[in-house]
């Protein structure tokens, strides 16, 4: 086809699918926004009409609590009277506010009142005979004076559908004491309807469910149920042919909030239909516009472009046929085709230029191979030779005329490779094995053989079949001979190092690649135990740590050039230790990856040298640690530690310093009469033993009585007896044993006795140290006992202070007998919940105070009042209101029961606000009153009481669940019913 063809078939394809594009989706964009504004106009009416139903429905429920709350109907329902009746539900009552039905029933359920009025006729009815269970099947009357509820809505009857309030009957001073139930009804009817019609401007109707007329699928009729609003178009089809009308639909809740009514308003698609019109006139033009750009277009494109690309192809075929490179292609104008003729003139100069150039660098080429000093030919798939450069003629004494067109292997390869060599290079010209290196003997004219490296490369034709390969070779004969002589070199090397009496080993990646033969004497390994393996072979599992420190030092050294030198202990496979000294090198100047030579010698005689020479500094080592012994009892005496960790500490440290076996101490009782063990510390002792009594015998009685140190006392097994006895070892081995008296302020406290199960003559140093750490002992005993003595007197307060407590709130309970005993019974559940909610013990025990005197404000209230037998007027109330004020001011001037005045002051505010004195809200309560207001309520409702019987566990759950978040915080009801259900005191059943 031609390009002309093809342009104008290409041309009408685009405009039509263009224009046609363009108005599909317009059309489908416009009318979608047309469908879109139809519903939603559809669904603001839906709105408007569900709007003006509700309001009916609030207009009935005010009217109904305004007569509700009104103190005449109040009264009404308690004493029944005609001049009520006469006063306000006569017949122009119903007119005036437009009611069809009034009833009043009172809690017994007893019909106090009612009423039926036609309201269009003007005129009472009689009340129809199915009200009386109509009204009961459906709720509507209040039975119970504590647990009431309220409803307004529709609701279907046997005579129709009627919006209806029900109200309970109250005092206008809002208090929660209702007598009856107040219902008002209107019918839903045609008057009604047509009123609402007229507000909203809305043609509507309503249907009950049981009676609607329309069908839906499951999708539809689940939005319905679930008060969406659902639109329905008059076909199935939404071609504008036939969609004529939409419907939208939305259900009714009842009084009980159940669908059983459904809104339906219907109107017609004009919209839609002037949108259909408007778009098919579009497109007439549309098509008319297209046709005609098509047109002018085509023209156009003809003149200014096809045209001109003909003659250019007529240029091109020119040329292909003469292949003259001298002829151009003329062009006038000055666009894109100019451009292409321009650029094919260029390019037809650059073709010939660039076949001048290849006949230049072919010739340049051929230069180069005749003259590089490496071998170059080309042999076909048969292995003749079809070219070779000088340097082969050169290397092996033939001339061209001797090789060219001549088989190569059998004049150039030693006839025992000829074969294998042929192989290879045949594989590899054919692709079936890459042979691209390789290296192999040539002969020369005279017969000597050359060591040639070859680099093989296929030559392919034009189609891609294979025709020879290019070899080109270097002549490598005497770096081979190189190679063989450093080899040799690394031979005598090797007999050096070994000669060495340092052991030599080279280490990469962590494994030991070389080593010299002094290894195996050394360490007892062979070097084939050795070769591959990691250095770590060296050292045992427990001296694995010493190895990798090693590691992490010799990589840090490379890296800094530093100088690697260690001390470190092998073992030998024989298990002996050595010391050996390693110095480390790397091969590569800042690189651990090249790898590392290691030298090692055997230090263990020089070592053991060494040792000699540290004996001499033993005895300053031992000085400085008895100086830092005595610097450690200095900072224990100090330190905060309990007495007991604080002797056992000291004891330690007197034990480590002197190298004894055994260290106790002891104090007298009671002038004297015995000792008490009160710390031990040493091997082959039980710590059981602490605390035992024990009299004095002659050697603890001298030292007291002499206060000096009595040491080194040797004598027969049997002295030692009571000392085992005390230290509960009979098989106890004492070959040494001291006292040193415990002084201070020129008393004896004590006595601190040393053990030792060897024979060991200490020096007068000695001595005199464990003498001075005995004063450090009886210094630290001494402040120890004085912070006891501390402590005990502050229990002891603490204890003066919880009786007093326990003292005033029993004196409230002998004086408010209704209350008795209710302060002990809430004591431990408002500590259980007080630590699961986070209390600390120290918080747990100001809490416990708090409740002890919740009502220790009640000392302040008259007898009158808090002893009153019946209700409290208001007056008494407000007094009795402020015991919690009573409370904080008692208290308030104690600063010990400063943290437990949380529970005392604002033990009677609420949640939401309604308490007293203060009308705290939420967690503007502080927390330790909220948790005891929750178990308050709990005892005081499940406790007998004068004026009523204690609740049952069940009626108390749901009363505290029904107060959460009104009276008290919720999450703390869940957490205390939670602990209830935990101690068993309820059933798990009554909290889910």
């Amino acid at each position: 086809m031609k390009l002309r063809n093809l342009f104008f078939i290409i041309v009408i394809f685009f405009v039509i699918t263009g224009l046609g594009s363009v108005y599909l989706i317009a059309r489908y964009d416009m009318l979608k926004e047309f469908k879109r504004i139809e519903e939603t106009q559809l669904i603001r009416n839906m709105e408007r009409v569900q709007a003006q139903i509700q309001e009916e429905v609030d207009r009935l429920e005010t009217l109904n609590t305004d007569w509700a709350y009104w103190d005449d109907t109040y009264q009404f329902v308690i004493e029944p009277s005609e001049a009520y009746i006469r006063s306000n539900l006569v017949l122009d009552t119903f007119l005036e506010l437009n009611l069809n039905y009034i009833a009043i029933y009172d809690l017994d359920g007893n019909l106090v009142f009612d009423r039926w009025v036609d309201v269009t006729a003007e005129e009472e009815i009689p009340a129809p005979v199915w009200r009386a269970d109509w009204i009961e099947q459906n709720g509507l009357i209040i039975r119970d004076a504590k647990e009431w509820h309220e409803v307004a809505g529709i609701i279907q009857s046997p005579a129709g559908d009627m919006i209806l309030s029900t109200r309970a009957i109250l005092p206008s001073s809002e208090e929660n004491d209702p007598r009856g139930t107040l219902i008002f009804a209107h019918f839903l009817d045609e008057t009604l309807l047509n009123k609402m019609k007229r507000v909203t401007n809305v043609d509507f109707s309503i249907f009950q469910n049981q009676n609607q007329p329309y069908s839906f699928s499951d999708g539809e009729l689940l939005a319905v149920n679930n008060n969406e609003i659902v639109i329905q178009y008059s076909q199935e089809s939404e071609s504008p042919k036939n969609i004529e009308n939409m419907t939208a639909f939305q259900a009714i809740q009842n009084i009980r909030g159940e669908p059983d009514h459904l809104l339906v308003i219907e109107q017609p698609r004009e919209i839609y239909k002037i949108g259909l019109s408007s778009f098919d006139r579009f497109g007439i033009f549309l098509l008319l516009v297209g046709s005609v750009l098509a047109f002018v277009f085509i023209l156009i494109l003809y003149f200014y472009l096809l045209r001109r690309l003909e003659r250019i192809s007529l240029f091109v075929q020119q040329i292909s046929s003469t292949q003259d490179l001298s002829i151009r292609l003329p062009d006038k104008h000055k666009d894109e085709i100019t451009d292409l003729s321009q650029a094919i003139n260029q390019m037809i100069l650059s073709l010939d230029e660039a076949q001048k150039n290849a006949l230049r660098h072919e010739r340049r080429f051929r230069n180069i191979l005749e003259n590089m000093n490496l071998i170059t030919i080309i042999l076909d798939p048969n292995g003749v030779l079809k070219y070779c450069n000088q340097y082969l003629l050169d290397l092996t004494g033939y001339t061209k005329e001797e090789i060219i067109e001549k088989d190569w292997y059998p004049i150039f390869v030693p006839q025992e490779e000829s074969e294998r060599i042929r192989g290879k290079v045949t594989q590899h010209i054919v692709g079936l094995k890459n042979y691209v290196h390789g290296e192999n003997y040539i002969l020369t004219k005279s017969g000597e053989k050359r060591l040639i490296s070859w680099s093989n490369t296929p030559i392919m034709d034009n189609e891609g079949n294979p025709v020879g390969v290019a070899s080109i070779g270097e002549d490598i004969t005497l770096k081979h001979l190189a190679a063989e002589e450093i080899r040799r070199s690394e031979a005598m090397l090797k007999s050096i190092m070994d000669a060495a009496p340092i052991v030599i080993c080279l280490v990469k990646d962590q494994k030991m690649v070389w080593l010299s033969d002094k290894i195996e004497d050394l360490t007892g390994y062979v070097l084939s135990e050795l070769i591959g393996k990691s250095p770590g072979i060296f050292y045992e599992n427990k001296n694995m740590d010493a190895y990798r420190e090693i590691m992490i030092n010799i990589r840090n050294d490379i890296k800094t050039q530093s100088k690697s030198y260690f001390r470190t202990q092998w073992i030998k496979k024989d298990k002996q230790v050595i010391d050996v000294d390693l110095r480390v090198a790397a091969i590569t100047p800042h690189s651990w990856e090249d790898g590392v030579i290691v030298t090692a010698m055997d230090v263990t005689e020089q070592l053991k040298s060494e040792e000699n020479l540290n004996a001499s500094f033993e005895q300053i080592k031992t000085l400085l640690t008895r100086m830092s012994a005595l610097r450690n009892i200095d900072q224990a005496i100090t330190s905060p530690d309990e007495s007991g960790e604080l002797i056992n500490q000291i004891l330690g440290l007197i034990r480590q310093t002197l190298n004894l076996d055994v260290v106790m101490v002891s104090l007298f009782e009671k002038n004297y009469q015995y000792l008490r063990l009160i710390g031990i510390n040493g091997k082959g002792v039980d710590a059981d033993c602490v605390g035992i009594n024990f009299t004095e015998n002659v050697y603890i009685r001298q030292a007291r009585e002499t206060v000096q140190l009595l040491s080194q006392l040797r004598t027969n097994p049997s002295d030692f007896q009571d000392l085992r006895y005390r230290l509960e070892n009979e098989k106890l081995v004492i070959e040494q044993y001291m006292i040193v008296p415990l002084m201070v302020k020129g008393e004896v406290l004590g006595i601190l006795e040393v053990l030792s199960e060897k024979s060991v003559c200490y020096g007068q140093d000695c001595r005199e140290f464990l003498q001075t750490m005995a004063v450090q002992l009886a210094i630290a005993l001494d402040n120890a006992n004085l912070a006891k003595q501390k402590e005990l007197a502050f229990e002891a307060l603490q204890n003066s202070y919880d009786a007093t407590i326990e003292g005033w709130a029993l004196a409230l309970e002998m004086r408010d007998k209704e209350t008795a005993g209710h302060s002990e019974r809430v004591v431990e559940l408002t500590l259980e919940l007080a630590k699961r909610v986070g209390f600390s013990d120290e918080e747990c025990t100001h809490l416990r105070r708090g409740v002890r005197l919740h009502d220790i404000g009640k000392m302040s209230i008259p007898d009158r009042v808090l002893l009153k037998p019946g209700s409290l007027n208001e007056e008494e109330w407000e007094i009795m209101k402020q015991h919690p004020v009573y409370a904080y001011n008692l208290l308030k001037e104690i600063p010990y029961l400063l943290p437990a005045l949380d529970i005392p002051y604002c033990h009677h505010e609420r949640w939401n606000g309604s308490g007293y004195p203060r009308g705290l809200r939420g967690e503007e309560i502080p927390l330790g009153a909220r948790i005891f207001a929750v178990v308050d309520i709990w005892d005081a409702l499940t406790s007998d009481r004068p004026y009523r019987a204690a609740w049952s566990s069940q009626k108390t759950v749901a009363y505290l669940k029904e107060q959460a978040g009104i009276l008290v915080d919720p999450q703390l009801v869940d957490l205390f019913l939670e602990l209830l259900v935990e101690i068993k005191e309820i059933p798990a059943e009554l909290i889910l």
